[in-house]
């Protein structure tokens, strides 16, 4: 009998311990499906699927982003990365998103965590600028910065970092031509963070290729009725998210490419297939 006994509680140790590993991952997609961060220390098990880290700016320990008239940057970044996250998971990209509700503060640190933790093959940092300028500039990381005792990005992240956003670049130029006015392809120094730490803070703390857009100027009108007009808003998130597709492309492919910029040889097990994507020119 108590052999008996043993060997039932063995049957049920093992029963629960399948029930809660099963529980366990249920919540892990379901947070991957709904766009919400990973908890911390939760380690993410990679698919064939590519994989993108999306990050709508703000709140952080920067403050809560610029605000037009009528359009806080909080909520117009949120907005166009729930669009973007829907587009990329239809186009066979796995996506995480590094907040669960358009208030939530997470700080830089902790987003970059989000996408290294994830093991993303991209980080997209969604922003809107305050500026007497207009239009829309892709910021990508150049050189280590530092902020307390961590430096970065490594050699490595900044060269597949600009590998992915001089492709990002291109591709949502040539997409938006005559409707939204291009600021260039930037490194994060030209950022008032940047030249302050020598990166942005995000790019310091982040193990993955990062690139981070300013889709408009907020606070300059004309592009603020840009963002309100459905139609146009609907034709940039498109942008982007052919773009994004352009830009997992080369930080994948740069990865199988040692350069100077690397500390040596690297070995990939595999590059992922990605959809080809047709890119229609608007405007002269």
């Amino acid at each position: 009998m108590r052999l008996l006994a043993t060997v039932r509680s063995l049957v049920l140790v093992a029963f629960l311990a399948n029930a809660c590993a099963a529980r366990d991952a249920t919540a892990r997609e379901a947070h991957q499906r709904q766009g919400q961060p990973v908890g911390a220390g939760t380690q993410i098990r990679r698919t064939s699927r590519p994989l993108i880290c999306v990050d709508p700016g703000h709140p952080s320990e920067i403050g809560r982003g610029a605000s037009g008239r009528c359009v806080p940057e909080m909520d117009a970044v949120w907005a166009i990365a729930i669009d973007l996250a829907g587009r990329l998971r239809r186009s066979g990209v796995s996506v995480v998103l590094t907040k669960a509700r358009r208030t939530q503060m997470v700080t830089n640190r902790d987003r970059a965590s989000v996408a290294n933790r994830a093991g993303a093959d991209l980080m997209l940092r969604l922003h809107m600028d305050a500026s007497s300028d207009r239009g829309m500039a892709v910021v990508y990381p150049a050189d280590e910065g530092i902020v307390g005792t961590v430096r970065g990005p490594s050699a490595e992240v900044r060269w597949r970092s600009h590998a992915a956003a001089k492709a990002f670049h291109a591709s949502v130029t040539r997409d938006l031509r005559g409707i939204v006015r291009d600021r260039g392809l930037w490194t994060d120094r030209r950022t008032s963070v940047g030249a302050r730490y020598g990166a942005l803070i995000g790019s310091i703390h982040s193990r993955v290729p990062s690139v981070l857009v300013e889709i408009l100027t907020v606070t300059n009108q004309d592009d603020e009725r840009l963002y309100l007009n459905r139609t146009t808003r609907s034709l940039i998130v498109g942008a982007l998210h052919r773009a994004s597709l352009c830009a997992l492309a080369a930080a994948r492919d740069s990865a199988a490419r040692p350069s100077a910029h690397t500390s040596g040889p690297r070995t990939i097990d595999r590059l992922f297939s990605l959809p080809v994507v047709p890119v229609r020119t608007r405007g002269p």
